[in-house]
């Protein structure tokens, strides 16, 4: 007998879950933005039982389901009637044919698609500074910025609202634009005015000298390893190229050759060792 009740109960459990079902209704969208809010509401028939829950799914934006991204939940359906606040997922792509569906997990079971299509017209990934005529420059040039995004409204970092600007320091600026449905999106760049890149120089340190102290102050010392011709000689040259000090080296200064600073200015520079029919040449910072 009670084996007959136990099989009567599961049966009429079995046939109770084999009738839920779950409908989802067109969604309302109160934001086409990456990262903002759809309304989606659905129904139910059958007895879902306590502890089921309810997921709102989206698609890819053509619809397919290989992958899909969960835009909110739920536990509550009051008369058959329920509702998601979803979110539509930050990383998703620009798109007008995503499809969203809900799932439940007790019993596992999926709605049909909902009726109309999902759209997401801003994502971050679509608004990009381009710089021109690159992120480096020499310092003294100008790189124009372009928000990529065609837009309502620009605001950048450093207050101007046009769609590009030019800057002429080194920083990370950003850009945030907003479009006619009020959407808005981040897009940064760095950019990088570096007097290294202008001198033509390309360091290419060689273990036949070394410069030490460096940083220096008041003078620094050049140690060599190899000997060199006669006319071998230093250059220290500065950023923009220029020599601003030429040394000959001494045949009797040994493996080290003293060079004073003098008035040099404290800075970046360089030392260009001109021997046996090659250059090398290594940074000095003064201090």
């Amino acid at each position: 007998m009670r084996k007959f009740l136990l099989i009567a109960l599961l049966s009429v459990s079995v046939s109770a879950f084999a009738q839920t079902t779950i409908t989802c209704d067109s969604i309302l969208q109160t934001s086409t933005c990456a990262g903002g809010n759809v309304i989606i509401s659905f129904q139910t028939t059958g007895s879902f039982p306590w502890g089921n829950v309810f997921t709102a799914e989206l698609s890819d934006n053509w619809g397919n389901w290989s992958n899909p991204l969960v835009m909110g939940t739920t536990m509550f359906v009051i008369g058959g009637n329920g509702i998601i606040f979803g979110t539509i997922p930050a990383s998703a792509n620009f798109g007008f044919l995503y499809r969203v569906r809900i799932t439940s997990t007790n019993p596992p079971d999926t709605s049909n698609n909902s009726p109309n299509t999902l759209i997401v017209t801003q994502v971050a990934q679509l608004n990009q500074v381009v710089s021109n005529p690159g992120d480096s420059a020499c310092p003294g040039d100008t790189i124009t910025l372009y928000a990529l995004n065609f837009a309502s409204s620009y605001l950048w970092s450093t207050g101007d609202t046009t769609a590009s600007i030019s800057v002429t320091s080194s920083g990370i600026y950003s850009v945030t634009t907003t479009d006619a449905l009020t959407c808005e999106s981040t897009a940064y760049d760095t950019i990088v005015f570096d007097a290294a890149l202008c001198t033509g120089i390309h360091e290419s340190e060689t273990a036949s000298m070394q410069i030490y102290p460096n940083p220096a102050s008041e003078e620094f010392i050049v140690s060599f390893t190899n000997g060199f011709s006669p006319d071998s000689y230093l250059e220290i040259c500065d950023v923009s190229g220029n020599v601003i000090r030429r040394e000959t080296i001494l045949n009797n200064a040994g493996n080290e050759q003293h060079v004073r600073l003098g008035s040099v200015a404290p800075g970046m520079y360089f030392v260009l060792l001109h021997a046996n029919g090659q250059t090398s040449a290594h940074k000095l910072f003064i201090q």
